[in-house]
């Protein structure tokens, strides 16, 4: 049996992580696997507001919000797990959809992730499945992954220059240019409505995407890329403001 550890990220999503993990933690119970909250720096009291996990998870109390990344790597960094489970408060998953992804990390190393069936797309372009269930493909979302620890620290873990947004993409680029197979898991079906943090950040979701993106293309396509993106960027908001009078 493989150990995995679940990761979760906090900020500002209390009543969603708790409901989470109590969805999760009988499957953890079963697969002597180990749930790990970590606060990116929420507003209020979430010592107090997540002291319902006590008993059930591991919580960490981050002072800053840096990030998903950040702080998913600060979870990473203390595991001792052979898989890490990334999984975000607002995701709504089953310990069927688990449990395939567990059988397919015990098939061989690999980038898995499951199929959303609400919300933000979950994986890149995928062709036909194989018949182990699963399918390759570019990139899995971080909002459900599971990837092997040992791979993930070796990579660097999440490139923490992203805030939010494309990093899941970022590291599932770098772990298959290092030879990880990346995949989507047919049968590990979730949903995931998508930004349920961003209300608590008090930050611009607009200019947090386009800094994401041009880094990305900067990263992997180079500085012209990024330079064409934000001259597009520019553009883009100069003609927003004419047609708004």
């Amino acid at each position: 049996m493989i150990r995995v550890e679940v990761i979760v990220v906090n900020h500002g999503t209390a009543p969603l992580t708790l409901a989470l993990v109590e969805s999760i933690e009988g499957w953890a119970r079963l697969r002597g696997a180990t749930i790990h909250v970590l606060d990116s720096g929420s507003p209020g009291d979430p010592g107090r507001e997540l002291a319902g996990l006590e008993g059930r998870a591991r919580l960490t109390l981050l002072t800053q919000n840096r990030g998903f990344g950040a702080a998913a790597n600060h979870g990473a960094r203390a595991s001792e797990a052979d898989w890490l489970l990334f999984a975000n408060p607002d995701v709504t998953l089953s310990p069927q959809t688990l449990d395939r992804l567990a059988e397919a990390a015990a098939r061989g190393r690999a980038v898995l992730g499951g199929v959303s069936t609400g919300g933000p797309r979950a994986h890149g372009p995928t062709g036909e499945e194989g018949p182990d269930g699963c399918i390759e493909t570019e990139w899995v979302a971080g909002s459900l992954m599971l990837v092997p620890r040992r791979d993930f620290v070796e990579a660097g873990g999440f490139d923490e220059g992203y805030f939010m947004y494309l990093e899941d993409v970022d590291l599932c680029r770098r772990l298959a240019r290092a030879g990880l197979p990346i995949r989507v898991v047919c049968g590990a079906a979730y949903q995931h409505p998508g930004g349920a943090s961003y209300g608590a950040t008090g930050r611009d979701r607009k200019a947090d995407w386009r800094a994401s993106r041009r880094r990305y293309l900067s990263r992997h396509h180079g500085p012209a890329a990024a330079w064409l993106y934000a001259l597009y960027a520019r553009a883009d908001d100069f003609l927003r403001r004419l047609r708004r009078g």
